[in-house]
């Protein structure tokens, strides 16, 4: 009568010893897991916050085409965050460059332009910067050019306090005059802006760019307007000019 209760107490204590090894082995596969998605989330933060400039630019660039936010998703991605590298110097538009977005020679045309360095073949088969007759064209192109992946290096605007600029009757408007030397252009995002003067570039409203806030604030005293700072600009507020 022994020996069977004996087997019978043998095959509980088995039976009690892989369900315990099961358990273990599931504990363990547990730890692995949760180990394997803790790592992957630390990755991935790290793998974000040691993203290159351009790539944190193309992301801010989404972002703000998504939800009309600021141009400062667009303004943070105007070029100039990789200070290691080699930013190229304005180039003068007085050869008969043509705007990339409107096609108006734009030496021909009052107002204020500009220029934007891409990475890479852009635009495509020059050796050299994109150009635009106004500062408007200038921004929203630029930010439709990084959204499709081409990434600004460094973009230039006039500057109109560093020239000897006019601002003329145009029958009922009045016009800022143009100036297309390379010496002539300011980093855009040091310049600050004066927009609603009623003064118009060569496509309308438009924002006057200048190196010096002392020179816009005498033009604001003479033409009327608001003094905006670059990163202040918004992609609804430049598409409303």
């Amino acid at each position: 009568m022994t020996r069977p209760t004996t087997d019978a107490t043998d095959a509980i204590d088995t039976n009690e010893m892989n369900e315990m090894n099961e358990m273990n082995d599931a504990i363990g596969a547990n730890d692995a897991i949760a180990t394997n998605d803790a790592t992957g989330t630390t990755d991935a933060i790290d793998s974000d916050a040691t993203a290159t400039p351009s790539r944190r630019c193309r992301r801010r660039t989404l972002l703000a085409g998504a939800a009309a936010a600021a141009v400062g998703g667009l303004a943070g991605c105007l070029g100039g965050d990789d200070e290691s590298a080699e930013t190229p110097d304005p180039i003068a538009l007085d050869a008969g460059q043509a705007c990339d977005v409107c096609g108006m020679v734009i030496a021909d045309h009052h107002g204020p332009n500009g220029q934007t360095f891409f990475d890479g073949d852009y635009p495509r088969g020059r050796d050299g910067p994109g150009w635009y007759d106004s500062v408007t064209e200038l921004l929203t192109d630029v930010e439709t050019a990084a959204t499709a992946g081409h990434e600004p290096v460094v973009t230039y605007v006039t500057d109109y306090a560093a020239v000897e600029y006019e601002v003329n009757d145009r029958g009922d408007d009045r016009a800022i005059t143009s100036h297309v030397t390379a010496d002539s252009f300011v980093d855009a995002s040091a310049a600050v802006y004066v927009v609603e003067s009623g003064v118009l570039g060569a496509m309308g409203p438009d924002l006057l760019p200048f190196g010096d806030p002392e020179a816009a604030e005498a033009f604001v005293d003479a033409e009327g307007g608001r003094i905006v700072a670059f990163d202040d600009l918004t992609t609804e507020f430049v598409r409303s000019l």
